[in-house]
């Protein structure tokens, strides 16, 4: 019986993945509690007793940073709450200021429609050559993660994660047709590359690795790196024009601070890292100490587990896989030949990609739920390269099921909206999501690659 239940469900998974989708979307809708409220005359509360305020993340990193800039005063005199914030988009945002076209909701409010077509061409660009039916499960889950918790969070709060998480599905984009856009433009594409990836780099320090990815797994690495590095530099000092002082170390040493201040006691309801679930388990919310030993342990315990079982495969262990990979540490050459044949091949970069998007959710203490949208242009790509891989669309499917499970409206938010679980406890579900966003991609890359240990070998013998 147990055995045909699991059968019935991984049936489910592969062959009724737009149904699955589709009742999480209209439970996601109907415990929405924005949606719900529409019908409700206490609709004004919600937002007040989620503890949310519109545009407030706009305001405190992008709005009023950029209104001292302008004054030609210090940009961070609001103290420790916006100092993780880069210098990008108060600098896009310095003309609407100096022409006084608006307050923060008015601004945000204008930008968030050229946001909304960008994401409509982005999804246009990648479903292009695909079927009808990938095209509606894409969409439709697209639509229950803007309606779920970090959704919602993200574009209610006006979090610069909401733009930066699409620019980063661009750059992947753009990566996969490098050859044609190197052909055509040459140099200027890898300066292009080079100074988006330190653009995005200064408005979050913590897309830095996403950077360095792209910077390796390129032809012209010198013009790419140099053109990241100017651009990174060049934002950084650019409020000292509007006589606003700031340089690299000050940048800097404002990131480190927002991390050693914000801990897990702050928000632990919007927060998914480890770190907030290992906190269930432990007292230290109460006690205001969640930087003790038990609970960090834990957290180490549990971010390691996931890592783990992500990549931990019964083939693995097979004696022809074991050979393969004695005969790749035994030949220095065909080693370095394997590693320039993953350079050049796109799966391993999305590999890469999705390791990295897992690392950031997962590592740090604090990760706030809008974060995940990292997640979103990475499970949209694998959608679209794994259609030929059955295991690799399987996990892929999985991935993007409990990505929606971890965002679902029945959790206790806060002490006025009260859900039948704990909001922390919901982070297993996305622990789960990037377990299998890792194997998956993990897969996609090794139904690439299987071959060509042999191939390589058969070519030294």
């Amino acid at each position: 019986m147990y055995n045909s239940l699991i059968k019935k469900t991984i049936f489910a998974i592969k062959h009724r993945t737009f149904i699955i989708i589709l009742a999480l979307f209209l439970l996601t809708l109907i415990s929405n509690p924005f949606v719900s409220s529409i019908f409700s005359p206490q609709s004004v509360s919600v937002p007040k007793n989620l503890g949310l305020v519109f545009a407030n993340d706009f305001n405190t990193c992008v709005y009023v940073r950029s209104m001292f800039m302008v004054r030609g005063e210090v940009m961070n005199q609001l103290g420790w709450v916006n100092s993780a914030c880069g210098h990008l988009f108060p600098l896009i945002i310095s003309p609407f200021l100096l022409l006084k076209l608006g307050n923060n909701i008015t601004i945000y409010s204008i930008l968030l429609l050229p946001l909304f077509l960008s994401y409509l061409f982005f999804f246009k660009i990648l479903f292009k050559k695909q079927s009808s039916e990938i095209k509606k499960i894409a969409l439709l889950f697209i639509l229950t993660f803007f309606f779920s918790i970090p959704g919602i969070l993200g574009f209610y709060m006006g979090n610069v994660d909401i733009f930066l998480s699409l620019a980063l599905g661009f750059i992947i984009l753009l990566k996969f047709n490098e050859k044609k856009l190197l052909d055509k433009y040459g140099k200027l594409y890898s300066i292009f590359m080079g100074i988006l990836l330190g653009a995005i780099t200064n408005a979050k320090i913590f897309l830095f690795p996403f950077s360095v990815v792209f910077i390796l797994f390129s032809k012209n690495i010198i013009f790419k790196f140099f053109s990241f590095l100017g651009s990174f530099i060049i934002i950084t000092y650019l409020p000292n024009i509007f006589g606003s002082p700031t340089g690299i170390l000050t940048f800097l040493n404002r990131v480190y601070l927002w991390n050693e201040r914000v801990t897990v006691n702050f928000s632990p309801a919007y927060n998914h890292s480890p770190a907030a679930l290992a906190s269930y388990f432990t007292d230290c919310l109460k006690t205001q100490n969640c930087e003790a030993y038990p609970n960090n342990l834990l957290t180490l315990i549990i971010v390691l587990l996931t890592f783990v079982i992500a990549f931990f495969s019964r083939n693995f262990f097979k004696k022809k896989n074991l050979v393969k990979l004695i005969s790749l540490l035994k030949s220095p050459i065909l080693y370095k030949r394997y590693l320039l044949k993953l350079k050049t091949n796109k799966y391993s970069l999305i590999f890469l990609l999705t390791f990295i998007t897992a690392f950031i959710n997962l590592v740090p203490e604090i990760a706030f739920n809008y974060r995940l949208y990292y997640s979103l242009p990475i499970v949209l790509i694998l959608l679209t390269e794994t259609q030929n891989q059955t295991k690799a669309k399987f996990y892929c499917y999985l991935s993007m099921i409990f990505l929606v499970l971890g965002g679902l409206w029945i959790v206790n938010l806060s002490p006025s909206i009260k859900g039948i679980i704990d909001a922390r406890l919901m982070n297993i579900f996305i622990i789960f999501h990037f377990i299998f966003l890792i194997k998956s991609s993990y897969l996609l890359l090794r139904s690439h690659t299987s071959s060509s240990i042999v191939k390589y070998r058969v070519q030294n013998s």
